[in-house]
């Protein structure tokens, strides 16, 4: 027996030391699993200690606060991982920085004056107090956003799966502590900048390690590189920013239209049922990211096997997603509480949209290295659209929320299609015009 587990795991190391792309994902999902079974762990306790309203304030505050994240530094940290010369990504970093600094200070400003308002529309009057927590949100998932695509370029696999796994455990002692000390959703709402800022504080130090010249020295040329990279952010950041509407901006409708407690329905459900997305299908899309720059610097044409290598593996995982929706009605009320029956039909619906993501979403930063934004663009703003409608239109005609939840979650699938196809499509240029003689 113990002669068989030794060739069992000479195998496995074998097995990653021949695929650094396998060994990549193994240590991002490891990472995440651990830290996804810690967050999971304590829900069962977080739902019974705070209500549907709690979590739809949460919700809708993520949703705001990660929406306008990615207008906050214009995206140009999605560059970083792209160029040769390191100097010249260490430059994007402190323009990625800088920009987002300033968009900060403008954020707290304009949620000084507009907050208000803003938190009456999505039926949120009782939050006012906490306006505050959008910019410093915004600040914390802005800085940790520029040190992932940084760790990403070097690499960094390991980095990324333990500061995930610190971040799940100041959550979840944050969560437990303050869910005694204080009343309503602020235990839930500090938590989140608690969590991000361990994150921050990870990536922080692995940049300054790994980083290689003086901060002064790679600030020069700083105008330079950010007019290069200027059409790549202009495009980024709009794609980006309707890629996150399709996922962020449904609790903010939700929220509006059906009030917090449906927010919250929402939330819980999405959280449940996006897990294997969030454990799988990110640490794919980081590792994808990559691998394919790599390769498209040195061999473009063997992009298209890798596209369909993933695509395959991953499908096996939207078809277990499909299955765990269908029995979340009955799941859901015996683990996190009778009040939570609604979010069990909540999730038997988005796990059916949750199935195709886990399948496109982590390749779809292929139309990113392949400098297509204006694709991604186009796709994303059909998206957002389509959000829209098929929430607002259900609402109009008196529909209730579950019918529009299933309305927006098989608008979502046929998307998702789309979204392949031309992903596809894109993989099968590159593979053409390598072939193609000079």
């Amino acid at each position: 027996m113990r002669g068989y587990a030794t060739r069992w795991w000479g195998g496995i190391r074998e097995r990653l030391a021949a695929s650094p792309m396998l060994g990549g994902i193994l240590k991002l999902a490891g990472g995440t699993g651990l830290a996804q079974a810690i967050a999971v762990g304590i829900s069962p306790v977080l739902s019974r200690l705070y209500t549907r309203a709690d979590f739809g304030v949460y919700t809708l505050m993520l949703s705001t606060s990660g929406l306008l994240t990615f207008l906050a530094t214009l995206r140009y940290e999605l560059a970083v991982p792209l160029p040769a010369a390191a100097s010249e990504a260490r430059r994007l970093v402190f323009i990625a920085a800088g920009i987002g600094g300033v968009s900060v200070a403008a954020l707290t400003v304009l949620c000084q004056i507009w907050g208000p308002w803003f938190f009456t529309c999505v039926h949120l009057s009782g939050a006012t107090a906490f306006w505050w927590v959008i910019p410093v949100a915004v600040a914390t998932q802005a800085a940790y956003q520029v040190g992932y695509f940084w760790a990403l370029r070097t690499k960094a696999y390991r980095v990324l799966a333990v500061t995930r796994i610190w971040q799940s455990l100041s959550s979840a002692a944050t969560y437990l502590l303050l869910a005694w000390l204080v009343d309503g959703p602020l235990g839930l709402l500090v938590r989140l900048l608690l969590a991000q800022g361990a994150g921050v504080l990870q990536l922080y130090r692995h940049f300054r390690a790994t980083s290689g010249e003086p901060a002064e020295a790679a600030r020069g040329g700083l105008a330079q590189t950010a007019r290069e990279h200027a059409r790549f952010s202009v495009f980024g950041s709009l794609a980006g920013f309707l890629n996150a509407s399709g996922i962020l901006l449904p609790a903010l409708l939700v929220g509006g239209l059906y009030g917090t407690a449906a927010a919250g329905d929402l939330g819980l459900a999405v959280r449940m049922v996006s897990l294997p997305m969030q454990l799988i299908g990110t640490a794919v899309a980081q590792v994808f990211l990559a691998e394919a720059a790599q390769l498209i610097r040195e061999d473009p044409s063997r992009l298209q096997g890798l596209f369909f290598r993933l695509t395959r593996r991953l499908s096996k995982f939207g078809v277990a997603i499909a299955a765990g929706g269908a029995i979340s009605p009955w799941v859901f009320p015996w683990v996190f509480g009778e009040n939570w029956h609604v979010a069990g039909h909540v999730a038997a619906w988005v796990s059916l949209s949750a199935a195709a993501q886990i399948v496109v979403s982590p390749l779809s930063n292929i139309a990113i290295l392949m400098k297509r934004q204006d694709v991604q663009l186009l796709l994303d703003g059909l998206r957002a659209v389509a959000v829209v409608v098929s929430l607002w239109l259900p609402w109009r005609l008196g529909a209730d929320f579950l019918t529009a939840t299933a309305i927006f979650s098989l608008a979502m699938l046929v998307l998702y299609g789309l979204y392949f196809a031309v992903y596809v499509t894109l993989a099968r240029q590159l593979a053409a015009a390598r072939r193609e003689p000079v």
